[in-house]
């Protein structure tokens, strides 16, 4: 009934000392599942796009993981997108010139007023990242 491209698969990962474990029912359970391993799995089932939460950046502002990005997507070869890190429109600008996520999504930072979305686009543009404004 629904392509592929209406399926967002979600990844939350967390790093401990044995990598990347994925986490459910909103990061409270721990599954003993590595997050690569589930990424590979929701694309194989046909999802069309993974929102990948790194939840040691979730709610703290200071920037997204680059590291955990830069493996999922190059892993995976359906979109990538980021979440958790947002704090400044440079941390969206850094993701997006440092990694080969497809989007970006933002919560905190709009929800405490540290920013609006035009301001992020124009930050995104002066810099020459593509941005419908």
């Amino acid at each position: 009934i629904f392509g592929s491209q209406a399926i967002i698969g979600s990844v939350v990962a967390f790093r401990s000392s044995n990598g990347w474990e994925a986490y459910m029912d909103n990061a409270k359970h721990k599954t003993g599942r590595n997050a690569l391993e589930w990424a590979e799995e929701l694309q194989d089932a046909g999802v069309g796009e993974l929102l990948l939460t790194s939840m040691n950046k979730d709610g703290l502002m200071a920037g997204f993981d680059i590291n955990l990005i830069r493996l999922v997507s190059g892993t995976v070869h359906v979109p990538v997108i980021a979440c958790s890190g947002a704090g400044t429109p440079q941390h969206i600008a850094e993701v997006c010139e440092k990694t080969d996520c497809d989007a970006v999504a933002v919560a905190s930072m709009l929800h405490y007023n540290k920013s609006s979305v035009l301001d992020i686009k124009k930050h995104l543009h002066s810099l020459n990242i593509e941005v419908r404004l």
